[in-house]
């Protein structure tokens, strides 16, 4: 099967999986934190803050500020 991912796709995909990784160990290791990082990144649509939080932090937890 090598034939079908040639060496710069498996790259690729092998960056694309160390990405997922260390983000889930963030979002693992402190929900709080990595909400407050996308936020502050104004990369991020409110919609999607919402569903991140409504996902990860527990309610209560302070999101804002």
């Amino acid at each position: 099967m090598a034939f079908l991912f040639p060496k710069a796709v498996d790259e690729r995909i092998g960056r694309l999986v160390n990405a997922a990784k260390i983000v889930a160990i963030a979002v693992h290791e402190d929900p709080v934190g990595a909400y407050r990082k996308l936020a502050a990144s104004g990369e991020i649509a409110s919609k999607e803050l919402e569903e991140f939080a409504g996902m990860f932090l527990k309610k209560g937890v302070g999101t804002r500020g």
